[in-house]
């Protein structure tokens, strides 16, 4: 239970931005020996390779980030051998499915975003805000047809989102851009 609760928390929870420089230093030399012990030795419980993307997160090393969550989840079917229980491994998955998508976002690499985002959606499909995140990267990307599109699904799926003045003047631009005067308020 200890190392599913260890694991939960390297996925789900943000950094501390406000590390001191010794702090950071210390971080840099715990990420450079993970790493070095993950590489050596690939069967290591994954608790080891939770806490090193815990390190690179709070190292702002975000592509390193995005890289360890596509490891962990396509080696997740693995951490029952390592005694997270079935029930335990599945709350793992969207947490780090959400810290890919960030991570990614916060390394430019929109397209890997969305990419990890659509799987997101597609293994949970009533995740909230997996839409309305997906719509703003297409936003992000350019795309304001499939921002648009998602955000309106979104708002569908939760219409106190459509209420936020934000989202209502996001939907309004977006069925202008498509030609939907139905849709415009």
């Amino acid at each position: 239970m200890l190392r599913w609760i260890l694991c939960h928390r390297c996925a789900a929870d943000r950094a501390d931005p406000a590390f001191s420089e010794d702090a950071l230093e210390r971080l840099r030399d715990a990420a450079h020996h993970l790493e070095k012990a993950t590489r050596a030795k690939p069967d290591l419980s994954p608790v080891f390779r939770f806490l090193l993307l815990r390190c690179n997160l709070a190292l702002a090393k975000f592509q390193e980030v995005a890289g360890a969550c596509e490891e962990l989840l396509a080696t997740r079917k693995t951490f029952a051998r390592y005694e997270l229980d079935d029930d335990g491994a599945d709350g793992l998955v969207s947490p780090l499915y959400a810290r890919l998508v960030e991570a990614a976002r916060s390394a430019g690499d929109i397209e890997r975003a969305i990419s990890a985002n659509r799987r997101w959606i597609e293994e949970f499909p009533n995740e909230p805000g997996t839409l309305k995140q997906l719509s703003d990267l297409f936003w992000l990307h350019g795309d304001v047809g499939n921002a648009y599109d998602y955000l309106r699904k979104e708002v569908d799926r939760n219409e106190a989102r459509g209420e936020d003045t934000a989202t209502s003047m996001a939907l309004s631009f977006g069925a202008v851009y498509r030609g939907d005067r139905k849709s415009v308020v």
